[in-house]
């Protein structure tokens, strides 16, 4: 065993399920943005591992050209019109959807003004820094000498810096004015563009197919990458309608119109406009419809099964059953929780729609509150939530009954649960102040059966009670000593010296977001310098921190 400090907390697991689900509010309609005016609407979200997080809003500034803004939270980072430093002389005219990595950077398509006209008016930057830009020639192999850049529509970013574009482009040698490709750039550390990459274009013939490729979708959830560069996304070819859409993961089929589906007989009628998405684990997940019975034809896939299909009974509320998925994204987090929307029968319409955690409806129009108020409405469209990487945070907008239209935050709610002992010797711990969340003092009363002079330690452990219980080792002659077995788990804590039979003693828990959604298992374990047994050990409290 270890004795250690208390900043070695912020060792890393994955979170254990807490109970309920603590929202707050980040931006909404109303909030005052300074010098530029008072939000009126909500765009686009992002949110990261960090809980740094993006807001695109709308403000009631008179100069229209002026009213835009990116948010986070240390208030204004990105205003409409404001200069930009390249291309010389260029505007921030609008975004589009928003990405955020690990590190807080980000790679999005600005519209710009301030160019020369609309054939240059749109470029894709890393942060700040302008990689390639609308009428721009590429230096990317796969596609003829003299090929450039017509525009963009979204990108995926990569906590490497990566980024996958769908981009126009005009090659000479495709016979269409407009191609569309996948654009794999990366940067060098200074944020600059080092390579252009096709990775799919049209007129390409995918592995297993004999058609050429003639479009790609194009939605900012309609193809996906994830950090080790493998990518997800819906193509179009000129095989005969009915047969000519696909989904693939790189150059793998996963669907194929008129083909079969995970759901047994029935075939793939319509894989157009997907939504995709594929997480750092390697799983996946798209949407698509089904040939047959319309009432059951919406289909989710999850790694290649059925994971919800229209006509499907609403998870806790088995009485109604499923009649859309909205046009929402799919969204994964890299432990494989699926974050998704749902539409369903219920007449009373203002309870008929939600946000799910795979199973778990985490919010529902009309029943869910925020701030003591009713959500009317969830935005069941495209960048209408989205979920870290790490699945412990989730940024969603919704309406309120007040009509405040917002961007909020889900984090699961903090707990603390006392777990038995397996030896109890009249020693106990329990939790009487302070909230279970990351910046709070949490008061830890202790019950010893002796009024002997010792010295106590708190048993940390990240490893989880298989047993449901507090057990750990019994040492002969001693009892239990601690929970959780595992290297590097448990260490100690030295809470000072004791004498008596009861005492309340402060745990700092640190301000660190990365210990939200995070359990602890803490136990006491007693040393007696005299007395009648040489150690005691309590009951285990088992910790879940929210924010």
């Amino acid at each position: 065993m270890k004795l250690l400090p208390l900043l070695p907390l912020s060792l890393l697991v994955a979170p254990a399920a807490a109970q309920g689900w603590d929202f707050q509010t980040l931006a909404a309609e109303g909030d005052v943005v300074p010098g530029v005016g008072t939000i009126t609407s909500i765009q686009n979200i992002a949110v990261n591992n960090g809980l740094d997080w993006r807001v695109e809003a709308d403000t009631d500034n008179p100069l229209t050209d002026d009213d835009y803004v990116l948010l986070g939270p240390s208030g204004l980072l990105l205003q409409e019109n404001q200069s930009l430093p390249l291309p010389v002389g260029a505007l921030l005219d609008s975004f589009d959807a928003l990405t955020l990595d690990i590190n807080s950077n980000s790679a999005v398509n600005f519209f710009l003004d301030g160019t020369t006209g609309s054939s240059d008016d749109s470029g894709i930057y890393y942060n700040l820094n302008l990689l390639v830009q609308e009428g721009q020639f590429t230096t990317a192999t796969g596609v003829s000498a003299g090929t450039k850049y017509t525009g963009f529509f979204e990108t995926k970013l990569a906590d490497n810096g990566d980024i996958l574009v769908m981009a126009s482009m005009d090659d000479p040698l495709i016979t269409s004015t407009t191609d569309r490709v996948l654009m794999r750039l990366t940067v060098d550390l200074a944020g600059n563009l080092a390579s252009e990459t096709v990775v799919w274009k049209e007129s390409d013939v995918l592995p297993g197919t004999t058609g050429m490729v003639t479009d790609f979708g194009t939605g900012p959830h309609q193809f996906d990458m994830n950090d080790s560069g493998s990518i997800l996304f819906y193509a179009d070819t000129d095989l005969p309608t009915g047969t000519d859409g696909f989904i693939y993961a790189d150059s793998t089929q996963l669907a194929a119109e008129g083909g079969p589906s995970p759901v047994v007989g029935r075939l793939w009628s319509s894989l157009a406009s997907p939504e995709v998405a594929l997480n750092n684990s390697g799983d996946y997940a798209f949407s698509g419809s089904l040939q047959g019975d319309s009432a059951s034809n919406l289909l989710l896939v999850k790694n290649g099964s059925k994971f919800r299909q229209e006509g499907d009974p609403v998870p806790s509320i088995p009485a109604f059953t499923f009649t859309s998925f909205g046009s929402g994204p799919l969204d994964l987090a890299d432990n494989g929780d699926l974050l998704w929307y749902g539409d369903w029968n219920d007449p009373a319409t203002d309870f008929d729609t939600g946000l799910f955690l795979n199973d778990e409806l985490i919010v529902q129009e009309g029943v869910t509150t925020i701030g003591g108020v009713v959500v009317d409405s969830l935005s069941g469209v495209q960048e209408g939530y989205f979920i870290s990487d790490d699945g412990r945070f989730i940024i969603f907008e919704a309406t309120l009954d007040d009509g405040t239209n917002g961007a909020f935050l889900a984090t699961r709610s903090g707990s603390i649960v006392s777990v038995p002992g397996c030896f109890p010797d009249g020693s106990t711990m329990a939790w009487s102040a302070g909230e279970p969340k990351v910046g709070s003092v949490l008061n830890l009363d202790y019950n010893a059966p002796v009024a002997a002079f010792g010295v106590r330690y708190l048993g940390v452990s990240t490893t989880s009670l298989a047993d449901g219980s507090g057990c750990g080792v019994f040492a002969p002659g001693i009892g239990e000593i601690l929970i959780g077995i595992t290297p590097p788990d448990p260490f100690l804590l030295p809470m000072g010296a004791h004498v008596g039979t009861g005492t309340t003693v402060p745990l700092a828990i640190p301000n660190d977001v990365s210990f939200v959604g995070l359990t602890f298992h803490l136990q006491s374990f007693n040393v007696y310098l005299s007395g009648p047994t040489p150690i005691t050990i309590t009951n285990a409290l088992e910790l879940t921190l929210g924010v």
